[in-house]
């Protein structure tokens, strides 16, 4: 039987890690294609082997030397700053069941990406600095925490991203979520409460499912 080809990485840059040459794997329990590469961070150049895997989804960006350095900014006063408190409260939203927040977030499967999720480093270069009187937001309020997904938001951004008050297309007219359920002739609430717990991104999508359920098509 014949497994997919492998993906040609070489001379490809992922982070600080440039890859030089695919490596032979050394035993049967390393059966994905593994990569020499070269580190252009601070460390002068040190060569690590690293799986195909792991380069793609970006979750080693380079030998350890740019880690490092976050770690020690973060020894130096960063654990303290902006950015860390809102990468510590997105991970305790998601994974803490001691969190108060805790069922509007892990409990109905909001999740932090991989590459977030065990790296504050991949969230500080991913969001840049965090301004003054902005917090971690979601564009899609059911969607997890990726890069293409957070944003820094105003309070007023904040709020508009509940779904009450996202803006949906009905019959050609913009209008707000709650007018929208009111001109359809459905229970405002009954649907805030699905669609919080439906798989759907898209508030425009989730109305147009919910409404046909209910003999109504837009």
């Amino acid at each position: 039987m014949t497994g997919r080809p492998v993906i040609d990485l070489t001379g490809q840059r992922f982070g600080e890690l440039t890859v030089l040459y695919r490596v032979t794997n050394s035993s049967t329990d390393q059966p994905r294609p593994r990569w020499l590469c070269k580190c252009t961070g601070n460390c002068g150049g040190t060569r690590k082997i690293v799986s195909g895997a792991h380069l793609r989804d970006g979750s080693t960006i380079s030998c350890g030397c740019h880690r490092q350095q976050i770690l020690d900014k973060t020894t130096h006063g960063l654990s303290k700053s902006r950015e860390y408190n809102s990468w510590s409260s997105m991970m305790q939203r998601c994974y803490d069941i001691n969190c108060t927040v805790y069922e509007h977030y892990g409990k109905r499967g909001i999740k932090v990406c991989k590459r977030w999720r065990h790296s504050f480093e991949n969230f500080l270069a991913d969001m840049g600095p965090r301004p003054k009187g902005k917090t971690l937001g979601r564009k899609y309020n059911n969607g997890d925490y990726t890069p293409s997904n957070c944003r820094w938001e105003t309070p007023p951004q904040q709020n508009g991203n509940k779904s009450d008050n996202v803006i949906v297309t009905v019959y050609g007219k913009d209008m707000i979520m709650a007018k929208a359920c009111r001109k359809l002739g459905i229970n405002r609430h009954s649907f805030s409460g699905w669609y919080s717990r439906s798989e759907y991104n898209s508030p425009q999508q989730a109305l147009a499912i919910y409404a046909a359920r209910k003999g109504i098509f837009l």
